[in-house]
């Protein structure tokens, strides 16, 4: 979920000039609640607007603006809207700026039909000048700066009367806060576990462990800071920038966690090579780019196919992150993934969740131990439900949810999936009591490692004599780098990556 929900600031600024070619410029886009909002704003030039009373500001509703976007001039458009307004710029000795009053426009959900009930709905601001299709006067136009706010009004039960959050973002604090909560127990009780481990004299901790905990984290850490800036965009209309982007960041690592651990585990990552899954000598390139990703760690220190995808999947996720962040007031759109970036990375979930399923079925087919082609099959269903789930949302969102229900939808149903499978992984890597755990080294914190078919240390020549030495025993093995299966020491502890 690359996304958290990204929130407009509806006290906006920006500058634009008009001309024969762009005619009008859109200012803003605003979901309006069932009570109304009212709306400012200011416009400031440097120099005269010689045609003022040609230019207008203008208010469309979102049912009359597909026709607005339809429409091939100025002329046309206006047709639609529903509130229309002069500009007049007096010149303020003060500033030495040409400055418009800031004139209130009240905006009121009425039905477009005595059939239709009260409900939200998208406005949008333009500012248009439609003489300039008919007079080439470019030069004498100037440059204009504006700044506008839109309120919310509030029920009257409410402590206050006015709100900067649309209405499609006024139940996301809620939201967030339960998210917040549910993945910050999680990442508690993994860590725990860790803690706990970790005192004993003979702790043996897998590093997939952590990874869940750090997905968990990394959930809570941006439902957190987009809490942070939800409160102060609810004050002053624009919010923090910064704590956005961290949320928006955080949660593209934590997907990039998940779909990178649930690749790992569909190709084997953490089950003994010989003794629970066949291995061919002569076998096809996708199997050893599997059995590639069947060891994780090792694949970030080598240069191969396995390494390079992972390394991809987490810098696709950071750029698309940030590309969508440039989509804040995107006027063709209600929410974070209908974007250009937000199809990316749609497109990237199906892809991988193909990849997901060939590969544990692949893993699946390779088992030695009959319940654990139970077990696969189920981690298979289970996984590419998580990589196909928010291409579906979005999908089916987009087709039979009302737009002014979207964003909260899509927020509320990938948050559903995500702590679904942030929990259920969580389980999968302490849980002892499932077959995965009999055969995996998940199990052997407190056991001896006979499991291993390659138990390397950097600082114990020993062991890495001995694990070879068994490995041979034990028979042909996957062929691997030296650094992919380490027992990495942390004072008596010890963190396994195979």
């Amino acid at each position: 979920m690359i996304q958290s929900p990204i929130v407009d600031a509806k006290t906006v600024s920006g500058d634009f000039r008009l001309s024969g070619v762009n005619t009008e410029h859109v200012l803003a886009t605003f979901a309006v609640d069932t009570e109304g909002a009212i709306m400012t704003v200011e416009f400031k030039a440097d120099k005269m607007y010689e045609n003022e009373q040609a230019l207008q500001l203008r208010i469309f509703r979102d049912s009359d603006w597909p026709a607005w976007l339809k429409s091939a001039t100025c002329t046309d458009k206006i047709r639609k809207a529903t509130q229309s307004t002069t500009l007049s710029l007096e010149y303020k000795q003060g500033t030495k700026k040409w400055t418009s009053a800031k004139t209130p426009m009240l905006i009121v959900n009425a039905p477009d039909d005595e059939s239709e009930t009260g409900r939200p709905h998208y406005w949008y601001f333009v500012v248009d000048d439609c003489s300039l299709e008919q007079y080439l006067h470019d030069a004498a136009v100037p440059e204009l700066h504006y700044e506008l706010t839109v309120l919310n009004y509030l029920p009257k039960n409410s402590k206050k009367p006015t709100t900067h959050l649309s209405a499609d973002e006024m139940g996301l604090t809620t939201l967030h806060t339960v998210t917040l909560i549910w993945s910050f127990l999680v990442a508690a009780l993994l860590f725990l576990n860790i803690l706990m481990k970790l005192s004993s004299t003979k702790a043996t901790i897998h590093v997939a462990v952590l990874a869940v905990a750090l997905s968990a984290a990394l959930d809570a850490g941006s439902s957190l800071f987009e809490l942070i800036h939800l409160k102060r965009y609810e004050a002053n209309g624009i919010g923090s920038y910064f704590a956005d982007a961290l949320s928006a960041h955080f949660e593209a690592l934590c997907d990039a966690v998940i779909m990178l651990l649930l690749l790992s585990l569909g190709a084997g990552w953490t089950l003994p090579g010989q003794q629970v899954i066949a291995v061919q000598t002569n076998s096809s390139p996708f199997t050893r780019f599997c059995m590639s990703m069947a060891s994780p760690i090792g694949s970030f220190f080598r240069v191969d196919a396995a390494g390079i995808g992972f390394i991809s999947v987490i810098v696709l996720h950071t750029v698309l992150a940030q590309w969508g962040r440039t989509y804040n007031d995107d006027f063709e759109s209600y929410h974070d993934l209908e974007h250009l970036p937000g199809q990316l990375l749609m497109a990237i979930r199906i892809v991988m969740g193909l990849l997901m399923l060939v590969t544990a079925l692949q893993t699946r087919w390779k088992c030695q131990v009959v319940q654990l082609q139970s077990f696969y099959a189920k981690l298979t269903v289970l996984s590419v439900v998580w990589f196909w789930s928010l291409p579906a949302i979005v999908f089916l969102c987009s087709w039979f949810v009302p737009y002014y229900l979207r964003h909260p939808a899509v927020f509320l149903l990938s948050a559903i999936m995500q702590s679904s499978s942030l929990t259920s992984m969580a389980w999968l890597v302490t849980s002892h009591t499932s077959v995965y755990h009999k055969y995996s080294r998940l199990s052997i914190a407190n056991q001896q490692e006979e499991l291993s078919d390659c138990l390397l240390t950097s600082n114990s020549p020993t062991n890495s004599s001995n694990s070879v030495a068994n490995n041979s025993a034990a028979g042909p093995t996957p062929a691997s780098p030296k650094l992919s299966q380490p027992l990495w020491k942390i004072g008596k502890a010890k963190i396994r990556c195979d």
